[in-house]
Formats: structure tokens, C-alpha cells, sequence
């Protein structure tokens, strides 16, 4: 799967851009902000900050900058499925990290292609589950023999489910699973080993692949100009989007950028 051309060069002014978007942030999370207070307040006379007494400062104010994010959010070109009679998610996940799973694998679902790497999943007992990695936002570990395709898991940091909203994790399901349906479908570089390995160890033909599928699960999110308000991670999905739409040179090299970094696989133990 490689990248289409872009019909069209896109040029941004980053500076008119920058003022008209944190312009808006700011009056929307203002708004937001007094909103949520008045509404709390009157409906259960209490403190909306409340809730975070318990919490250590830094993360009460990370919980509620989240949170107005998310109220703040953007309308999505894509609704998310309704929910599925089962979720390829390992029994081993803590239930507060099985809600925001399965609020991504909804609109993951959304998509036609999201909808396919779903039931791949699903149909192939594929499982999700969840640990601490120390750099990346996921890996899929998969395993075959001379007979073709044995088995393949999927890995999420846990950062990544506490800490990244519902459409980034979404994207990063949509990578992950898209690594899944190669091996599955027997396609995958290392069946006829003829993978480029970086010196890192990263299989780059097939994170360019991964990421090509991520790239079009973004553009189908917000169209070719990615998330107006994007914050964190989700400027990292605007870039990558930029490059997927600049063609296939320009995002080639953009990936083996990203993917370069000496400490990719930091953390990851497949067994």
C-alpha cells in the first residue's frame, strides 16, 4: 500500500495558523471551563475541582485540561460504531483501561477498513493488551512456521491508553492491526525475508505500510488537513499525515526518520 501523490502542493501560514488556532483554544476552553463550574455547581452545590482533592497537583491538572480537550473536541467525519457483542481485548487489562479501548476500537469501526482490521481481529483471535512501555506506543508480536501463520498479539502502552485521547488511540489500533493483517494474510516482508531492517531493528517496509494505513484513518478523521486543534500526540498524526499526502519519496524518509530513534523496542519483550 504506498501513498498516493497529492494533486496539489499545500502551503500554511504557520504564523496565521498558530494565532487563529490558540485563539480559539483559549475562548473555547475559557468557556468551557466557566460552563462546567456554573452547571456543577448548580445542580450539586459543590466544587467541580472537588473530585481532584485527592489527586497529586500535577495530575489534577492534566485530568481537567484532558477533559476540557475532549468537551472542547472537533466534529469528526466519522461516527463510531455501535458497540460489538465482543472485543478481541486480553482478560489481563485493568477495567479502567478496557473503557478507552474500546472507545477507539468503536471508531476504529467507523471505517470501512477500520471495520475489516476489527473483525480480522476478532475472527483470528488477535488479543490487546496492555503494558508499560518505555518508548513506544505499541508493537504486534506475531509467529509463524513453515505451515504460514501461527498466531500474532497485539501490545499498547499504557501510556498510550491513559494519556492520548480516543482518536490518536484509535490511529494507533488501526497501525498495529494493520501489522496483525499482514502476517495474517501471509503478506508480511519476513515470510519471504526480504525485510530492510534499520540498524535499530525496525522492519521499515513494514512500518511504512503501517503507517500508510494510519495516515488514511486520519485523513478519513479530518480530511486532508488533519485536526484543526490538535494538541500532544495529535500533532504527531498531523505530521504524519502531511507526509503520507506529499508523496511517496517525501514520507518514505519521513518514516525512516521516525522510526530510527535507537531506542525503539526499549521495553518490548515478546516471548
Amino acid at each position: 500500500m504506498q501513498p498516493a501523490l497529492p494533486t496539489a502542493e499545500r502551503r500554511r501560514n504557520p504564523i496565521v495558523g498558530c494565532f487563529q488556532a490558540c485563539l480559539s483554544l483559549l475562548v473555547a476552553l475559557g468557556l468551557s471551563a466557566v460552563l462546567v463550574f456554573a452547571l456543577t455547581y448548580l445542580t450539586f452545590r459543590m466544587s467541580p475541582l472537588s473530585v481532584f482533592s485527592s489527586m497529586p497537583v500535577s495530575v489534577a491538572v492534566s485530568e481537567i485540561t484532558q477533559s476540557a480537550m475532549e468537551d472542547l473536541g472537533e466534529d469528526l467525519a466519522v461516527t463510531p460504531a455501535a458497540p460489538a457483542p465482543r472485543y478481541p481485548i486480553d482478560p489481563s487489562v485493568p477495567q479502567p483501561l478496557v473503557v478507552p479501548l474500546v472507545k477507539a476500537l468503536d471508531l476504529m469501526r467507523g471505517t470501512p477498513d477500520g471495520e475489516k482490521l476489527f473483525n480480522l481481529l476478532v475472527d483470528n483471535d488477535v488479543l490487546i493488551s496492555v503494558d508499560d512501555l518505555s518508548y513506544s506506543a505499541g508493537f504486534t508480536a506475531s509467529t509463524w512456521t513453515k505451515f504460514g501463520w501461527k498466531e500474532s498479539n497485539i501490545v499498547i502502552s499504557s501510556d498510550a491508553v491513559r494519556s492520548r485521547t480516543v482518536d490518536v488511540l484509535a490511529a494507533i489500533m488501526v497501525h498495529e492491526a494493520t501489522h496483525a493483517e499482514r502476517a495474517i494474510d501471509e503478506k508480511a516482508c519476513f515470510y519471504a525475508n526480504d525485510c530492510e531492517t534499520l540498524p535499530n531493528g525496525v522492519d521499515i517496509t513494514e512500518e511504512i505500510i503501517a503507517h500508510s494505513a494510519e495516515a488514511q484513518f486520519w485523513e478519513e478523521l479530518y480530511g486532508d488537513d488533519g485536526k484543526d486543534v490538535a494538541t500532544g500526540a495529535a500533532t504527531g498524526e498531523n505530521s504524519l499525515l502531511d507526509a503520507y499526502l506529499s508523496g511517496t519519496a517525501k514520507f518514505s524518509q519521513f518514516i525512516r526518520d521516525l522510526r530510527g530513534d535507537t531506542r525503539e523496542g526499549e521495553g518490548v519483550i515478546v516471548s
